[in-house]
């Protein structure tokens, strides 16, 4: 029979060197990937997770075009296939291949390369997030201060965001020889990646894959990138997208390794 604990307990989950401290006076069990324990690993870039209420916290993913959002996303999805992914371009994509209302103002944006206004932007994005039955991958989304705020008020928070770092050298060339599939979504590259010989003959470039949009991308994401920054600092992992397809993903399932161990940990000490 085990005893239940009143003081704060450090527990060290070595093979991804995440720290977890439960208080179960609290009924309370706090977490943070390694790096952000360097400073004050009790309190300092906590990540929350509450036995009573088992509080839903998120994996995002974001980077520049041509990161490996997607790659890395699909990588995940192989080790932990009860997540579910949410990705805003796919959401995009879907709804203006569906030629609605919406898909047609999305695509206004979309073709010139612009941000969607976020009050267009969140409305499928929480949709596919509140039908999800459990956490979700999001992928490519929040990408403004507003959005990040949005999603917080709806609920929508990470336990980590992933940011694929890739140099707007690699980037371009990824993008030149990219090709996407419009009927499943699934993106390719002419050269690193290319699509099987039975669906070659529909891939087709992406319509925001030309050099000036591409221009236009780069610049949106700077401003991304510090919007996260902002919003998220206590809970980025920074990983090198320019790194093999494995070797990025063996350092994002390592970190989403400690955090899923994690909710067993709040069991065992919750009870």
């Amino acid at each position: 029979m085990f005893t239940r604990m009143t003081r704060v307990v450090g527990v060290a989950v070595g093979f991804a060197g995440l720290y977890t401290f439960a208080d179960t006076k609290k009924n309370e069990v706090t977490t943070s990937p390694p790096h952000l324990l360097a400073t004050s690993p009790k309190t300092e870039g906590a990540i929350p997770f509450r036995s009573g209420d088992r509080t839903m916290k998120h994996y995002f993913i974001t980077g520049p075009p041509a990161s490996g959002k997607g790659t890395q996303t699909n990588m995940l999805l192989q080790e932990y296939p009860h997540l579910t992914h949410v990705s805003s371009g796919d959401l995009f994509r879907a709804e203006i291949r569906s030629g609605s209302e919406l898909g047609q103002q999305l695509l206004s944006y979309v073709s010139a390369g612009t941000l969607v206004p976020e009050p267009i932007a969140i409305k499928p994005v929480l949709q596919a997030v509140e039908a999800a039955p459990g956490r979700v991958i999001l992928d490519g989304y929040p990408r403004s201060l507003e959005a990040a705020g949005l999603l917080k008020q709806n609920g929508v928070e990470p336990a980590v965001v992933f940011v694929l770092n890739v140099s707007p050298e690699v980037v371009r060339a990824r993008v030149h020889g990219r090709l996407l599939d419009p009927l499943t979504g699934d993106t390719y590259h002419k050269l690193f990646a290319p699509p099987p010989p039975d669906i070659a003959a529909r891939c087709e470039k992406r319509v925001d894959d030309t050099t000036k949009k591409l221009e236009r991308r780069l610049k949106v994401w700077k401003g991304t990138r510090a919007a996260i920054q902002e919003s998220y600092s206590a809970y980025i992992v920074e990983v090198d997208g320019s790194k093999t397809i494995a070797e990025v993903s063996a350092e994002i399932v390592s970190v989403v390794a400690a955090l899923e161990m994690t909710e067993t940990l709040v069991v065992f000490f919750s009870f």
